[in-house]
């Protein structure tokens, strides 16, 4: 499949460089490697939210960063969702413990991409990219095992 096959089948806007796109038409299985930028700017036109446009959307944010009352209205959609995936998750490590039923790995990666879809849609709603928190959290996390405080709580350690 050529760049512009997948635009047509997929609707992606192109196919760059940075997505490698192979097509194995014996196993009709298609692989894309993308970055998390990419994988949001795909996710959210898949957003559909009950009285809510949020095509295009941006919250206006106040002057200091904080967010208004009214820009809530487009968060309630992610935040909830994005507590049921990993509720989903939860309930089926939480059936192992109480039944010993098997956990699947498979049906955890669903979960998880459910997951990362609602992650994805609440950080495009902050205007916040993937990729930007990601590297913010390494970095954190690198900072604290220098220092030797990775273990602990607070965020301020």
């Amino acid at each position: 499949m050529n760049a512009k096959e997948a635009h047509t089948v997929y609707g992606w806007e192109d196919v760059t460089t940075k997505k490698l796109l192979l097509y194995y038409n014996q196993l009709s299985i298609m692989v894309v490697i993308m970055d998390f930028n990419e994988y949001q700017k795909l996710a959210i036109k898949s957003a559909l939210y009950k009285n809510i446009d949020v095509s295009g959307s941006k919250l206006n944010l106040e002057k200091s960063g904080n967010i208004t009352p009214k820009a809530l209205e487009h968060l309630w959609y992610p935040v909830i969702g994005l507590s049921g995936e990993v509720g989903e998750i939860l309930n089926k490590i939480q059936k192992y413990w109480r039944d010993g039923k098997n956990v699947n790995a498979e049906e955890l990666k669903g979960e998880l991409g459910d997951v990362l879809w609602y992650l994805s849609t609440l950080a495009t709603e902050l205007d916040l990219k993937l990729d930007d928190i990601a590297s913010y959290n390494i970095t954190k996390l690198e900072d604290r095992l220098k220092r030797n405080k990775i273990s602990g709580s607070g965020d301020n350690r």
